[in-house]
């Protein structure tokens, strides 16, 4: 059980959900609103369409990778600038999927699609910190149905009017965007959701000393296992994420920031999860990996020491002549030649790189 302190009216959390590994290739789309007429003065809740067929969504299903922009603009030229907040205030936009797929439990909004918005603590319309690109390549928000097509998105938008005059104005909003693969991540509403049916309500009880500030707090419960919030959750996050990546020339820190921890902390934590360091834990995997390729196709080491990210065949023969007592082509014979006597005698031999007990070979 977690204690949670907010001072607004809503916290979002992204928690995992295991879908195929990420490729790397995003766009950054400008969607754009239909029209919004706004009266001088009134806090105007406005429920808007944005239907992928008119831009305001993206057409392909895919992966959002994270906000860039959600501003108001007088017109849909690209380079419009942003109306100014003190002119048109805005406080707060709600963008929804509905229908979408992936979405978890425990949320304050379940099953409504929600996937991002902003409040008035980013003035300039963007969010004060973006997912790092690193990030982007691996993880983001499944915008799919479940009949793979792309869903039509929703805007919440209050804002309030200050010009002395009717005004129409477009929400332009900017999103990265993929179509590739990537490991789902659900956005997760906390709080007093008995508060969010009321436009997410910003009064306070009065009462207080002066200069005394309002702080409500709530509990939330973790709604998923497979969410990424424990020490171990992460650790075996990590340990997935090297898996996936060990054909790149990859480093502990990049493994401890794809999941959003500390170099120390990881390598603090993975030999009691793992049962090895970061470190030997990839030189292990990378080994399999070679195991395997080697057994299964005539690939020379070359490329084979390309695929599993030891750069060149003089580096995987050091690597398994010290763990395997072979070298690359000493083990290729060897398989092949377990092979054949087994085809010979009818009998079935588990695969290679099954039969090995790989001890810690450090480099």
């Amino acid at each position: 059980m977690r204690k949670l302190i907010a001072t607004i009216g809503l916290s979002v959390l992204f928690a995992a959900v295991l879908a195929p590994a990420a490729g790397a290739k995003e766009r950054l789309l400008t969607l754009y609103s239909p029209r919004i007429d706004s009266l001088p003065y009134v806090h105007d809740t406005h429920q808007v369409p944005l239907l992928k067929a008119a831009g305001g969504a993206p057409k392909r299903p895919g992966y959002i990778l994270g906000f860039k922009e959600m501003v108001l603009v007088d017109s849909k030229d690209p380079d419009a600038k942003p109306l100014p907040l003190r002119k048109m205030m805005v406080h707060h936009f709600l963008y929804w999927a509905p229908g979408r797929v992936d979405q978890l439990p425990g949320s304050c909004w379940p099953n409504a699609g929600f996937i991002g918005g902003r409040g008035e603590e980013h003035p300039l319309g963007r969010t004060l910190k973006s997912l790092p690109r690193r990030s982007r390549d691996r993880y983001g928000i499944a915008n799919r149905m479940a009949d793979g097509s792309a869903p039509d998105w929703r805007l919440t938008a209050m804002v309030m009017n200050h010009y002395k005059r009717p005004k129409s104005f477009y929400v332009r909003t900017k999103v990265w965007y993929t179509t590739e693969k990537r490991t789902s991540v659900s956005p997760v509403v906390i709080g007093d959701c008995a508060q969010l049916a009321n436009g997410m309500s910003y009064d306070v009880p009065g009462g207080g000393r002066r200069g005394s500030n309002f702080v409500d707090s709530s509990e939330w419960l973790s709604p998923s296992v497979d969410a990424a919030n424990t020490a171990g959750d992460r650790i075996r996050a990590a340990a997935r994420w090297l898996q996936d990546n060990c054909h790149r020339a990859v480093s502990v820190n990049d493994a401890a920031e794809a999941c959003a921890m500390s170099q120390r902390t990881l390598l603090r934590n993975f030999q009691t999860y793992i049962g090895a360091s970061p470190s030997e834990y990839l030189q292990r995997v990378r080994l399999e990996r070679a195991c395997q390729l080697l057994a299964e196709t005539s690939l020379p080491a070359d490329k084979v020491a390309r695929r599993v990210g030891l750069t060149n065949g003089d580096r995987l023969g050091k690597l398994f002549r010290r763990c395997m007592g072979k070298s690359p082509i000493e083990y290729r014979a060897w398989t092949r030649g377990n092979a054949d006597a087994n085809e010979s005698t009818g009998e079935t031999t588990v695969s290679a790189p099954q039969q090995l007990t790989l001890a810690t070979c450090d480099e």
